[in-house]
Order: C-alpha cells, then structure tokens, then sequence
C-alpha cells in the first residue's frame, strides 16, 4: 500500500488524527507526539509546522496502543499491531495469532520488487550548492539533543558482494549538507562501512523518507546478511514495490 492511500485508511478507521494549528519542530512536536503516545493515542498528522509553510509533518503511523491501554476506554477493541496489519492489507481488528501467522508466512514469500523509470521522488531535484537538508522540517526533540533528529531506511551496497543492505537508522543533522549518523557495533551498517574505509573509499548511501509502510516494516527486522529487504516487503503487502535509481548514489 502506497503511503498515501494508507495515511487515508488510518483516518479512515480513527487511527490517525490531524492537527491544523501550527506547531513548532522545535520540541513543541515531540511533546505532543510523546503525550500522545504515552495515553495510546492515534498518530498526529501536523498540517502546519512553524518555518515550513509548505510541509507537514506525521508521527507514530505504525505504533500502535501499548497493551496496557487496550482494557481501558477509549482504546478497548484497538490492538497494538493494527496500523502495521493496516498496511500489510489486513483486518485493523485481527487477532494477534492470525496477524503473526500471516507475517510470517508472507516474510517468507518475498516478492521481486519492480524497477520503474521515475517517480514522486523525482517531481524535485536539488544538486550541489542547492542541497539543504533543512528544507525539510526534521524535528529538535529533546532540549539536551546534539541537533535536529530524524530516522528513515538507510541503503548501502556491500562493496564486495553486492548485496544491498536496507536498515532503519536515525541520524542527526550537523549542518544543511552534513549529517552524523551512528553505526552500531556489529549491524551491517557497520560491517559494509569497514569494508569502504578498508579500501580508503568513501560509503555511498541512499536515505528513504515516504516509502511504502512495509518497506519501513521489513527495514526494521532483525534479517541476516544477504536478506531481500524489498523482497520481503513487496511479499508482506502481496504487492512488489517499486523502486527507482538514486540520482547520484
């Protein structure tokens, strides 16, 4: 499911909540979002960000209530997996065996993603001097933070094998062309850029922001290396996904 269609089925079925009044990046969206998240609340559409008249902003589309709050009224009935079984094309209301079995099952029938020629992502294109990270409205989340904060799916090819590796990271924003990002101890993040620095060469790699839900999904399992993380994907939603070359990676 396309991110699109599936933010319109969250509204759809009460799981997601839009907020007209502007709000600031600057910690305002990360306390709302965190006090929305602690009352297992739905996730936050904000329409309106301070600085960035032309963004939005979206938080918490595939959490879900904690278990704690599914007893309790308002929450009774919502189930902490719906938003992922809502972008995997399921009952929002299935139970949690039926939900299991079937991610399992479809984790283990990838589907070959399709190659396409352009894309959404291709509608704007800044090279060189007109690249500006801050033109997107990545949140400060917490008063004691380095800098501004953001995660997505983080792609790089093994220099050796091919392979290309797709993982969820985070990562921090240091200037409007530098980002600092974390390689964790044994993650194949790290592993491929060994390989780089080995060979004294510089890692190219592709940051995903808007994929299809599944595709975030399936970045985020604990695969082995030479898994088929859009494979997968395209298997959890019966769908292949669609992927387009980067411009210069």
């Amino acid at each position: 499911m396309k991110f699109r269609p599936f933010l319109e089925k969250l509204a759809e079925i009460n799981e997601l909540k839009t907020i007209d009044k502007e709000v600031d990046w600057n910690l305002e969206v990360a306390a709302i979002s965190t006090k929305s998240f602690e009352l297992g609340g739905p996730a936050l559409h904000f329409k309106k960000i301070k600085d960035y008249p032309e963004c939005s902003m979206i938080t918490g589309f595939l959490a879900g209530p904690q278990l704690s709050h599914v007893s309790h009224p308002p929450f009774r009935g919502r189930k902490p997996w719906s938003r992922i079984a809502v972008a995997m094309g399921l009952d929002p209301a299935v139970l949690y065996t039926e939900f299991l079995d079937t991610y399992i099952t479809r984790m283990n029938q990838p589907i070959k993603p399709l190659e396409v020629k352009t894309g959404p992502c291709k509608e704007v294109v800044l090279k060189g001097k007109d690249v500006n990270i801050l033109k997107f409205p990545i949140p400060f989340l917490h008063k004691n933070d380095g800098g501004r904060y953001g995660s997505g799916i983080v792609i790089v090819k093994d220099p050796e094998t091919g392979w290309q590796h797709w993982g969820w990271y985070r990562w921090m924003v240091k200037d409007k062309n530098t980002l600092v990002g974390n390689f964790p101890e044994n993650s194949p993040l790290r592993k491929i850029y060994e390989k780089y620095e080995a060979q004294n060469k510089p890692m190219p790699f592709c940051i995903v922001l808007g994929a299809e839900p599944v595709a975030m999904v399936a970045s985020m399992m604990p695969l082995p290396e030479g898994a088929d993380v859009p494979g997968i994907a395209g298997g959890l939603q019966l769908d292949p996904i669609e992927l387009v070359p980067a411009e210069t990676s």
